[in-house]
């Protein structure tokens, strides 16, 4: 009898106790000068060529803390990436964001072992290279904004949260982890350009791809003044050559209510939060599709042009267009259909055979849509101005597809989810 106990306690264990594999702590990955903790989750069903997420506590924080306390463990068990959890050197469990060795790289800092952690974990994993990603809150955030700076070789994408720009805490005397009241009060203010200069001096010879990066930050934060983070942004938006004062877009109540996303492009992406403080609530779903781990599922209504994205508003004035990408289109389908309902539509296949097939498709049903094919989908064509329906090569997670682009698409389709009904009818 107590057998068979101990077997249900441990099935329900595997499914309600969070994760299944343990942290591992690593002792010897390389050179680490300043005696960070490398702690690591590699979970059972590790992926082929596994992704990396590092994972930064905050002050008073440990790896420990931030495994228990953070979801990307769970996630790890989910998707099969593996997750790197540092542990600060110091007491008070902050990071060195302010010495010059740390804003240096390979100065030899908190930074420095950092990434020689991510480098062990690729070689002894055969993790790709092409999707490790970083993120952190309040000192993590700054230790990601500054990992982002020194070893932008290294990152596909960042997010910051409570933090401050990189180089923002910077001490005059080179103290190692030093506090810099100026900066976290809010009192650091500089142009976009002068942020980004900061930078990109922290490693001088790079001029390759850079992490795109997401912000967020409570506007009560009352720890690391609000300015921090316009300052933060300023700093990406000068990085990447965006124009700071004239964003693509501002979403209200979004990702939640009362929260502003600012979108500069498809880079970076600042995220203000009302009434909230310095403790900000990490957004875990959000940060697996800024990681590209998941794809946006959207409500069918939210598809209807006639409920709010027609290509025209009420004063007659064409609305810009809503671009929508559809990984793994096949033929095309679901591609000319948006095209049908007034989108932009782009389908993204790894087969050039199946982009020109689908090409050759999309040329005779979106002049002549067949209702063989579409049923009541043929007929939109007299409700709605048709967008465009064009293909790309590509695999979805490896962004080299993107590159050229030059725009941010305003919605991932998820092919399960079928297109609303035509008005009138219920869905």
């Amino acid at each position: 009898m107590a057998i068979i106990r101990s077997i249900l306690t441990l099935l329900f264990c595997f499914f309600t106790c969070g994760a299944v594999a343990q942290l591992q702590q690593i002792t010897d990955f390389g050179d680490n000068p300043t005696n960070v903790g490398f702690y690591i989750y590699v979970p059972q069903n590790l992926a082929t060529n596994p992704a990396i997420v590092v994972a930064i506590h905050y002050c008073s924080g440990t790896a420990d803390a931030f495994f228990a306390g953070t979801h990307w463990a769970q996630d790890a068990d989910t998707y099969g990436f593996i997750v790197i959890y540092p542990q600060s050197p110091y007491e008070g469990t902050c990071w060195d964001v302010s010495s010059e060795k740390s804003l240096t790289h390979g100065g030899g800092g908190n930074s420095n072992s950092i990434a020689n952690m991510v480098t062990y974990t690729i070689d002894q994993y055969g993790a790709d290279a092409s999707r490790v990603f970083v993120m952190g809150t309040s000192s993590g955030a700054m230790m990601t904004n500054v990992m982002a700076a020194t070893y932008p070789e290294l990152f596909a994408a960042g997010i910051a949260y409570s933090g401050v720009a990189a180089g923002c805490f910077y001490s005059d005397s080179n103290q190692e982890n030093g506090w810099n009241s100026t900066c976290s009060g809010g009192q650091s203010i500089s142009t976009p350009e002068h942020w980004a200069e900061i930078a990109l001096a922290m490693d001088p010879g790079y001029d390759g791809a850079r992490p795109k990066m997401r912000v967020y930050h409570g506007d009560a934060d009352t720890t690391l003044a609000p300015q921090n983070y316009y300052e933060t942004c300023k700093q990406w938006a000068g990085v990447f050559g965006y124009n700071y004062d004239a964003p693509e877009e501002v979403q209200s109540d979004t990702p939640m209510a009362g929260w502003e996303t600012t979108v500069w492009g498809p880079n970076l992406e600042g995220i203000l939060a009302s009434g909230i403080g310095h403790d900000l609530q990490v957004q875990g779903a959000e940060d697996l599709k800024w990681f590209g781990f998941t794809i946006e599922k959207y409500h069918d209504t939210l598809f209807c042009p006639f409920r709010g994205d027609a290509p025209e508003d009420e004063t007659g004035t064409e609305r810009k267009r809503k671009r929508v990408l559809v990984p793994g289109c096949g033929r095309g389908y679901d591609v000319i259909a948006l095209s049908l309902h007034g989108f932009d539509a782009y389908g993204l296949e790894i087969s050039s055979t199946a982009v020109s097939e689908a090409e050759s498709f999309s040329l005779r049903e979106t002049v002549n849509p067949s209702p063989n094919n579409f049923g009541v989908l043929g007929d939109t064509t007299s409700k709605y101005t048709p967008g465009t329906a064009r293909f790309l090569q590509g695999d979805f997670f490896d962004s080299a597809w993107s590159d050229a682009l030059g725009f941010k698409f305003d919605v991932i389709y998820d092919y399960t989810v079928w297109l609303c009904p035509e008005p009138g009818n219920p869905a």
